[in-house]
């Protein structure tokens, strides 16, 4: 038997579980056939993606959080520290910064509160935020995330 999602506009997947184990934002990315990485564990994409965060995009990175980030209202060293760590509970600045790391658009599907199947783009956040990354090549990779926040 396979589980399948019907997103807002009436695409059909194929959904398949990964661990719910603090990586599962990770795990999903590894395991969509549309990731283009060679990452093979959750702590190597956590490495790669934050060695880019700190790299020539590291403003754009930094502003990505203080408009995104997370509610916990860490710094964004500390932030970046805890990104590194097994198991932390990785969010939407975390997929943006992979979107620019990998050149991919992250859909992330999800229910709303009203249990309304809803999608929110990174491709969309950065179309309307950071209009110098151009995405015409850029292929999409759709998720399920069962937490995933709100971007706008």
């Amino acid at each position: 038997m396979t589980l399948t999602y019907i997103d807002a506009n009436g695409m059909i997947y194929a959904v398949k579980d990964v661990a719910a184990v603090g990586d599962c934002a990770l795990l999903a990315l590894l395991q969509s056939p549309m990731f283009p990485s060679a990452c093979s564990s959750c702590d190597e994409l956590s490495r790669v993606t934050v060695l880019f965060v700190r790299g020539p995009n590291l403003v754009d990175c930094q502003k990505m959080y203080a408009n995104v980030g997370d509610q916990s209202n860490l710094h964004f060293e500390v932030y970046l520290g805890h990104v590194m760590m097994p198991c932390f509970w990785v969010g939407t600045v975390f997929f943006l910064w992979t979107s620019i790391t990998f050149g991919i658009k992250i859909c992330s599907h999800y229910f709303n509160e009203f249990r309304e199947p809803k999608v929110e783009s990174t491709g969309d956040f950065l179309q309307k935020y950071f209009l110098h990354y151009a995405q015409d090549d850029w292929q999409t990779v759709d998720v399920y995330f069962h937490q995933y926040g709100s971007m706008m």
